[in-house]
């Protein structure tokens, strides 16, 4: 029993100071469905006290969310594992440490005003048990970190209009990339992200050793733009794409091998160009009105303001 009378399920393992924690959860299929879990209070690398709530509903879909003791909640990620960890295997916290892995959601566009944030519709008890492996012994761990990656953008000197958005990802091989995204950004007034996938099912995040970057806006147009990876040490370019001239996006395929360096980065630029028309029909991208990234729902009851993560945009 925690305090005010609220229970606590579980435990919260602080892996690297302050940025990622697990949330081991037992007996997962024994939860009772219209229920709400908490976790036990820890803190963050800002020294903020946060916790996590997992909603299980009436049929079972189950939702994730973050109560962070203060407005501005840092961009994080978070996957589901089951079946429990092998920790002679790899490290704690790792994917590579787990038998079964769910695909990764990241909460990129998180409302400044808000003090929680939640993805509602991970995945469902079905999943979960389907996921569980041979031997496993029924838990859940949920490994959730506070991301480091940076992104900074810049306008390109003697083009009108064009924007450089350069994205630092430290450590790559060290963290779940099935999928992992980027902050988003903004471009004649339309959101876009990059992201970093890998060919894998809908529901695990085990695939070939390929990786594909691209840029993604829920519009599904992007304007005329170039990508390029570079190892962020030295600067040396280890794959580029021309600038495409339509709005399509353009796929780059990544072997695992070149995120095996201490950092990367990510370059694409944006020109002002394709039918004028498609960017006038696109939504905007005003911060109050984010609906095609994030959404804010009021609990009338307690006046409690929660950001809705849209993972797909």
């Amino acid at each position: 029993m925690g305090f005010f009378g609220k229970d606590r399920t579980g435990t919260v393992e602080t892996v690297t100071t302050g940025r990622r924690f697990i949330w081991h959860i037992p007996d997962i299929e024994g939860k009772r469905f219209n229920t709400v879990l908490d976790s036990a209070l820890v803190n963050s690398f800002q020294g903020v006290e946060f916790h996590f709530h997992l909603i299980i509903g009436l049929r079972g879909d189950i939702g994730f969310y973050v109560h962070h003791k203060r407005e501005r909640i840092p961009k994080y990620s978070f996957f589901f594992a089951v079946g429990g960890a092998n920790t002679e295997r790899a490290g704690r916290g790792t994917v590579a440490a787990y038998k079964s892995v769910m695909r990764q959601h990241t909460a990129h566009t998180i409302p400044v005003d808000t003090e929680r944030c939640g993805h509602w519709n991970v995945c469902n008890m079905d999943d979960l048990k389907q996921q569980q492996p041979e031997g496993g012994d029924g838990s859940l761990d949920i490994v959730f970190t506070f991301d480091n990656d940076v992104l900074a953008a810049s306008p390109i000197p003697g083009e009108d209009g064009a924007k450089s958005f350069t994205w630092v990802l430290p450590s790559p091989t060290a963290r779940c990339l099935t999928p992992f995204t980027s902050h988003s950004f903004t471009f004649n007034g339309v959101y876009y992200v990059i992201r970093i996938d890998k060919k894998a099912g809908v529901s695990d995040a085990n695939g070939d050793d390929i990786y594909s970057a691209f840029v993604f806006s829920r519009t599904g147009l992007v304007p005329p733009h170039d990508v390029q990876l570079s190892d962020q040490r030295d600067g040396a370019v280890l794959l580029s794409l021309p600038r495409t001239e339509d709005m399509s996006t353009q796929l780059m395929t990544i072997p695992a091998a070149l995120f095996e360096r201490e950092a990367v980065k990510f370059t694409v630029t944006m020109h002002r160009g394709g039918n004028p028309l498609d960017v006038l029909n696109a939504p905007p991208a005003e911060l109050e009105d984010k609906k095609e990234v994030a959404a804010l729902a009021e609990d009338d009851k307690k006046a409690k303001k929660y950001g809705i993560a849209m993972d797909d945009l």
